[in-house]
């Protein structure tokens, strides 16, 4: 775990930048048709509100039912292991998880997951198979067995509402607010 949250993110962030880069051009899409929604309009605003907490819930759940398995429903021994995980983390690592990783990975899963995705399976195999397809990438992509649950969760609802609105704005903005929370704990003192 700590090889994965020093190293192997900085090779998976540039992965994803490169690879969004790509898909966008594949696409024929700049990123600003992506990104006309006005954040400051009420309606972006409860979206992204509900995303945010429909994620955290997820997150929470995906807490107890891991302190379920693995500590007999201590909540505090679950918490504790991954602080003692994190200290053997370098304090580079720490920051750039907790400062750069939400913006990277809002802007370039958004694109790879939900734009490209979806538009491009769409064509294929209409709209309902490509929001179950990308979500099942989405999740396999963030590897644990019960993350990938709660991820494929995650994407099959960003997935629709990218479907409904076409722009990313809003999911984009919650990404990244759902993972500065998440990756906080890396940098919050304990």
């Amino acid at each position: 775990m700590t090889r994965l949250y020093s190293y192997q993110v900085v090779i998976t962030s540039v992965t994803e930048i490169l690879l969004a880069i790509y898909l966008l051009r594949d696409l024929g899409i700049r990123l600003s048709d992506l990104y006309r929604d006005d954040v400051r309009n009420v309606r972006c605003i409860g979206w992204i509100a509900l995303l945010v907490l429909f994620c955290e819930g997820l997150f929470f759940l995906e807490s107890l039912i891991s302190a379920n398995l693995y500590y007999s429903g201590d909540v505090g021994k679950y918490w504790s292991w991954w602080y003692d995980m994190i200290k053997h983390v370098p304090l580079w690592a720490r920051y750039f998880n907790a400062l750069a990783i939400p913006f990277i990975s809002g802007v370039c899963e958004e694109v790879i997951y939900r734009a490209y995705g979806v538009t491009a399976l769409e064509k294929l195999v209409g709209f309902k198979k490509a929001v179950i397809i990308q979500a099942i990438a989405f999740g396999v992509f963030h590897v644990w067995p019960l993350h990938i649950l709660i991820t494929f969760t995650i994407g099959l609802v960003f997935g629709l509402v990218y479907v409904r609105r076409r722009k990313l704005t809003v999911l984009t903005v919650a990404h990244t607010l759902v993972d500065l929370i998440g990756f906080s704990t890396f940098i919050v003192p304990r």
